[in-house]
């Protein structure tokens, strides 16, 4: 069931993938080097998305004055305390980001709580955000949809419950064990 679990958060990613498509062939027509602005295009979007949701973690881990250790969003991290960048990947293998704090053994539930599903609740405010823009910018309405759907998406991928074979947790499996402690 972990499998299919995970397997059905990185499905989230295939539809969004389509759009991009659909806006990288409206932006650039259809030149040879299409499939490379699709590439580049899907990409950049992705990894916007995966900031934002990183964003949401370290906020939430700031206001309750936490100090984070790493922000990363691959395959960059920035260790705050040595104001150092450095490449990362994440230690399940996957693509994607994570913001390390310090032992959050002594954190609540409710905190726990609100920093795991802070990730997604940023996803969503970026979908909400960029969807105001598209009334704004018309002209930029494939574009910026694709934005909405991905971080849309990449949201609701993350609150689906799985577990790595390594040990990482989705933000969905943290939020569910705090209901089981």
């Amino acid at each position: 069931m972990p499998i299919f679990l995970r397997s059905l958060a990185y499905a989230f990613l295939v539809l969004p993938s389509m759009l991009v498509a659909s806006a990288s062939q409206h932006l650039f027509g259809g030149s040879q080097a299409y499939f490379l602005w699709f590439s580049l295009l899907y990409v950049a979007i992705l990894w916007l998305a995966i900031f934002a949701h990183e964003v949401g973690h370290a906020c939430v881990a700031l206001r309750f004055g936490w100090c984070i250790t790493r922000f990363a969003v691959f395959p960059i991290a920035y260790r705050p305390r040595t104001k150092k960048l450095e490449f990362w990947t994440m230690p399940s293998g996957d693509l994607g980001g994570a913001v390390q704090v310090n032992d959050l053994g002594w954190a609540t539930r409710s905190q726990t709580r609100l920093f795991a599903a802070a990730g997604p609740a940023a996803n969503f405010l970026l979908s909400v955000v960029t969807l105001a823009a598209i009334y704004l910018l018309p002209g930029m309405q494939d574009l910026l949809g694709s934005i909405v759907v991905t971080s849309l998406f990449l949201g609701l991928g993350n609150l689906i419950p799985w577990k790595s074979r390594k040990g990482t947790k989705s933000d969905g499996a943290i939020i569910l064990s705090t209901f089981s402690r």
